[in-house]
């Protein structure tokens, strides 16, 4: 894909964004181009995550398992569309159990996510772990985990 000079494939997927919003009858004028195609990701202590972005919102809520079992958990998913009024009764949808191993289309894009932290989840209880590398994209993470560190520990930690 070649790009017009000056041009980055950013600029051009927040005036795609802007202009299929727009079209949809949304009003999209007090929304930044950061807004139109980044996800902006929140966690609150300790267990609600959510990302939003120009036309939608995901928010995960994990609970502890029912089986006691310190390594699950359960999920709850919920997407939440920005659509026209005329549109919004047509596309509610009622909430959905979805068994463990089973998938729905919208979350397979997550399938990835599930399937490592099982993997992590193992790798964390690893005795010879002693200390945990995150990059610079997982900043949140690591805030996350001094605060988990600091309300388990106290203050003088």
């Amino acid at each position: 894909m070649s790009l017009p000079e000056g041009v980055t494939a950013r600029a051009l997927l927040q005036q795609a964004t802007r202009e299929m919003a727009t079209h949809k009858g949304l009003d999209v004028t007090g929304l930044t181009d950061n807004q139109l195609s980044d996800n902006q990701f929140w966690i609150l202590f300790p267990n609600f995550f959510v990302t939003i972005r120009a036309e939608e919102a995901t928010v995960i809520i994990s609970v502890p398992h029912p089986d006691g079992n310190p390594n699950r958990c359960i999920w709850h998913v919920t997407i939440y569309q920005w659509l026209p009024p005329e549109e919004r009764e047509a596309k509610r949808v009622p909430l959905v159990e979805i068994e463990e191993g089973k998938h729905v289309p919208y979350y397979l894009s997550l399938e990835q996510d599930y399937e490592q932290m099982q993997r992590q989840q193992r790798g964390l209880r690893n005795g010879r772990l002693k200390h945990m590398a995150l990059t610079r994209q997982e900043v949140r993470l690591a805030h996350f985990h001094a605060a988990l560190d600091s309300w388990v520990d106290g203050p003088s930690r």
